[in-house]
């Protein structure tokens, strides 16, 4: 399981064939020098995107529609009108 207090970082342009990698921001809440210079940018973090996803409830989505969640969710800061269909 993934620490919730830690962040995802992942490089753009944001697909299922995007690199990512996680784990804390600075003490002043920034993207580390060195994960910055690997060209990663903040995603979301890691509880934001466990709480994202339990706006499906009790439905049981697929692997796509997880991920077209979480990506939609971190370019927009908001739910997508489809998942609530």
């Amino acid at each position: 399981m993934l620490d919730e207090d830690h962040c995802i970082f992942a490089r753009k342009p944001w697909s299922t064939n995007t690199l990512a990698t996680v784990g804390p921001l600075t003490d002043d809440f920034r993207v580390p020098a060195e994960v910055a210079g690997e060209e990663f940018e903040y995603f979301l973090e890691v509880y934001v995107a466990i709480e994202v996803l339990e706006v499906f409830g009790t439905r049981q989505p697929n692997l796509q529609e997880r991920r077209n969640l979480i990506f939609y969710y971190a370019e927009n800061d908001a739910y997508p009108d489809w998942v609530y269909s």
